[in-house]
């Protein structure tokens, strides 16, 4: 039937009905409702290290610090979904709170196993490391001159790298024919799911898992089909209550017995033999050859340098104070990451545009920016009322990651 919609004055949906169609994949009740949970390991490794040296001399001062420091990162992640059909399903949003009210109909809810369709897991590997080398030497030199006080000036260097590695998989060569994805080289994706569909008519327990097809990045996503009885099995050992205290955006109608699925419960049953680290590196293609997966990195550069000159002058019966001076700021950056090729060739008289390669590609920019300052302040009321002017050109850098190339 057709799912039942309401809205407001202005245009809010405010109820609808899930249809009552469960035989037809992702349609009306097929797969309507799912409860997931995640989790995640992190793994990270710091070294840091700090050192300087100070001269104080009579006039002159003279101060250096430097540091370096390494972080990496290494994040896997997963989750566990269990998706229901339920036809009928009512979802109501609170008038007062907005938050949803789910009502199930009879035997389709998710304390129900017979309403269990779809068992997923998902694997998600990441890696990312920074380092950042400092420098920093100045010098102060006391005048004791009328007017010009002191000089001061310096200069500071800075190599920063931000690098890691992401989902992966990608097309190494689309072979002749565009219009077709047989002939692809591919390296393989990180990012892998396993999914069991439960079948009703089904009468072995299991079925083998089945990978998807060699050609494409999702190759290591698995599929089967588990029967009714074993998934009821899974259901009993693999789902938990809600915990007491997990958070619902209304205070109330969130039914009790709502169960999630607990990730190990759940995966003992499944393939995970690419839920690893293994090939977040390198891995190997289609074509049985050992290919590297295209990282980004970042790096950045600069070397500074600077002066400035402190001055004090009394007029007007008042004491005026101040400095000025200009820094110069030289920046080299280096980024790369992945180059996605495409091509648009007539196959059997079709425009047929398509991805023939992906590589890495590295672009490096520099520029030099000049930034003058001055300002000058005195007391109108000493220690009550003090009066300040200046100027000062800045400039702001962008965060790291936005200067990753990706054409």
């Amino acid at each position: 039937k057709t799912p039942g919609i309401k809205v407001d004055v202005n245009h809010n949906v405010t109820e609808f009905v899930i249809g009552d169609c469960v035989t037809t994949a992702n349609r009306g009740g097929n797969n309507a409702f799912s409860v997931s949970s995640r989790d995640f390991s992190y793994t990270s490794t710091s070294k840091y290290l700090q050192y300087g040296l100070n001269y104080r001399g009579e006039r002159w001062r003279v101060e250096f610090a430097g540091s370096n420091a390494e972080t990496e990162t290494l994040s896997q992640t997963n989750n566990v979904s269990v998706s229901y059909n339920t036809p009928g399903l009512k979802v109501t949003i609170d008038p007062n709170t907005s938050a949803p009210i789910f009502t199930f109909a009879q035997g389709y809810s998710p304390a129900d196993a017979a309403a269990v369709n779809q068992y997923q897991i998902q694997y998600r590997p990441s890696q990312s490391a920074n380092s950042e080398d400092q420098y920093k030497l100045d010098f102060t030199y006391d005048t004791d001159l009328p007017f010009l006080k002191g000089v001061k000036f310096g200069g500071r260097y800075t190599d920063t790298v931000t690098s890691g590695y992401g989902y992966g998989g990608f097309i190494v060569n689309a072979g002749s024919d565009l219009a077709s994805e047989l002939d692809n080289t591919v390296i393989y994706a990180n990012s892998v799911n396993s999914t069991a569909t439960v079948s009703n008519s089904a009468t072995a327990d299991q079925t083998a898992a089945v990978y998807g097809n060699p050609y494409q990045t999702s190759y290591w996503n698995t599929t089967e089909t588990w029967s009714r009885a074993f998934s009821n099995q899974v259901f009993a050992n693999a789902m938990t209550p809600l915990p007491s205290n997990f958070y619902y955006g209304g205070t109330s109608n969130l039914p009790s017995g709502w169960l999630y699925p607990t990730f190990n419960g759940v995966a003992q049953y499944l393939d995970t033999s690419h839920f690893n680290l293994d090939n977040l590196y390198t891995t190997v293609g289609s074509d049985g050859k050992t290919y590297s997966q295209i990282p980004y990195n970042v790096k950045e550069v600069t070397d500074a340098q600077y002066a400035r000159f402190d001055y004090g002058f009394p007029a007007f019966g008042l004491e005026f104070e101040g400095n000025f001076g200009v820094r110069r700021v030289h920046t080299e950056t280096t980024a790369s990451g992945q180059n996605t090729r495409r091509e648009t060739r007539l196959v059997n008289g079709v425009a047929t545009t398509a991805i023939v390669s992906n590589t890495q590609t590295t672009m490096t920019k520099d520029y030099t920016v000049w930034l003058p300052s001055f300002n000058i302040n005195t007391w109108i009321i000493p220690s009550q009322l003090n009066v300040r002017a200046g100027f000062a050109k800045l400039m702001a850098r962008p965060l790291v990651t936005y200067l990753q190339p990706s054409i």
